[in-house]
């Protein structure tokens, strides 16, 4: 699963370089790029949930592997793409092989490994993305630079159907939970409404300033209608896609609250910080891609210790401090001007990369670990689909208070640094939300090895490991 998921990492480098060379050999303009870019995130987002709950009915080993062979075929004929319309069908075909392997991922790692393990394990799966995230724009630039984009998405297909038939042929086949889950039914009616009330929604947000009054209308009505249809489906739902009475549970509604918060504030380094370094302070593409690895470097090698910590002292402590040290270099980020020594910048990104390695595999230890089997699945899903949706909404925020510094301030020097600082304090505001709401869960005892070893799989401190999950309409 490490290797997989370095792989679908390496992706996102691969069409974050790519772009560029698509739109001239494609002969598109900026929209048609932003819709090669976008469409794969907009069907992860509005799927997640979706392929989290099957992975609880019919396996995550099942799902995972056929995410990876969806994936490989995405690849393959995004390569072969002979239009721009071709190429975005290839990119959705891409991301619902990709939410596929994340919805089911966690429950694999949290079934595979005691309590007692549960964070170093999600902690390893943590570096092996960041290990992706920053090999990719490296090799992917290499790779589109002398053999064509093509070649980009070409050369992630084999690997990703090597790893489908492996993970066919070694992983565990069928539903460990099926007492649990048999009498339980795919809820698609759910599933439909949910995923046209989150396109909706992301639409919207993705087209801010660009769209007609009338349709920003439409789209609000419609993500509105169809989110309160869902909300209305579940409580009437026996076997419900997901199950809304999760969220009273302090630690699982306050960390996907932290995840959803802690996300819009990474925009800063995801949406903000590549435009700062190369326009604003002036390193040039190669030394800002050299500076810009720092985060992930930083992850891989802070994430064991982020996992260790968990399993000793609990996910509370270490995740709440993490968004501490990234809602402090967000701030940091906002001070950096031209001039700035080299050295400063790669310390502020090193303790960014600090604090979301200790953020991130505790707090996602420690939601999974609300629930019993039969739903890791279903909880995987909320917390990746909260992520991607404060992505969405990041990027958003940080794009228009931008923007409007600009317009405010000016387009001097001093304008626009003062622009990129309004933007990053303002995503620093949702940092320290994030650290509120992270520490406000419910505190847990660390799980020791042998009574992590006695709970069942994806089950530490929720339910009663005996109690069947609730099925009676909600």
């Amino acid at each position: 699963m490490l290797a997989g998921s370095v792989l679908l990492s390496l992706h996102v480098g691969v069409l974050r370089v790519a772009l560029p060379f698509i739109r001239d050999d494609l002969d598109t303009g900026i929209t048609g790029i932003q819709v090669v870019g976008g469409a794969g995130l907009v069907v992860v987002t509005a799927t997640l949930v979706a392929f989290g709950r099957l992975a609880d009915l019919s396996g995550a080993a099942r799902v995972y592997a056929t995410g990876l062979a969806g994936f490989a075929v995405g690849s393959v004929v995004s390569a072969l793409a002979p239009s721009l319309t071709w190429l975005v069908l290839a990119q959705m075909a891409q991301g619902v092989g990709w939410s596929m392997c994340v919805g089911s991922g966690p429950a694999l790692l949290v079934r595979g490994f005691p309590a007692s393990q549960r964070s170093r394990a999600l902690a390893g799966n943590h570096m092996a993305i960041a290990a992706g995230l920053g090999l990719g724009p490296a090799l992917g630039g290499v790779v589109v630079e002398q053999l064509g984009w093509r070649w980009g998405f070409a050369g992630l297909g084999p690997p990703a159907l090597t790893l489908a038939g492996l993970a066919t042929a070694r992983l565990p086949a069928g539903n460990p939970d099926r007492d649990r889950t048999r009498s339980e039914s795919f809820d698609l009616a759910g599933s439909a409404v949910l995923a046209s009330g989150l396109v909706a929604l992301l639409l919207l947000v993705l087209g801010a300033g660009a769209l007609d009054a009338d349709l920003m209308v439409i789209l609000v009505a419609a993500s509105v209608t169809a989110l309160a249809g869902f909300l209305i489906l579940e409580r009437r739902s026996e076997a419900p896609l997901f199950d809304l009475r999760l969220f009273a549970d302090r630690r699982f509604s306050f960390g996907v609250a932290a995840s959803f918060l802690d996300f819009v504030a990474m925009a800063a380094n995801m949406f903000l910080l590549p435009f700062l370094l190369v326009d604003h302070l002036a390193l040039g593409a190669t030394r800002a891609g050299m500076v810009m690895a720092v985060v992930p470097l930083t992850i891989v090698a802070a994430a064991p210790m982020a996992g260790i910590a968990a399993d000793r002292i609990g996910s509370r402590r270490p995740a709440t401090a993490g968004l501490g040290a990234l809602t402090l270099a967000i701030v940091a980020m906002a001070a950096l001007r031209p001039g700035t020594p080299l050295g400063w910048v790669v310390a502020v990104l090193a303790l960014y990369g600090v604090g979301a390695a200790l953020f991130q595999s505790p707090n996602i230890s420690d939601v999974l670990g609300t629930v019993v089997a039969g739903r890791v699945g279903m909880a995987a899903g909320a917390l990746a689909t909260a992520g991607r949706l404060g992505q969405v909404l990041g990027v958003g925020v940080a794009g228009g208070v931008w923007q409007a510094g600009l317009r405010h301030h000016g387009s001097t020097v001093a304008g626009t640094s003062a622009a990129f600082r309004d933007a990053f304090l303002v995503l620093a505001c949702f940092g320290f939300l994030a650290m509120v709401a992270s520490w406000a869960r419910r505190d847990t005892e660390p799980v020791s090895a042998s009574a992590g070893a006695e709970r069942p799989v994806g089950h530490a401190g929720g339910a009663p490991a005996d109690e069947a999950p609730p099925t009676e309409p909600i």
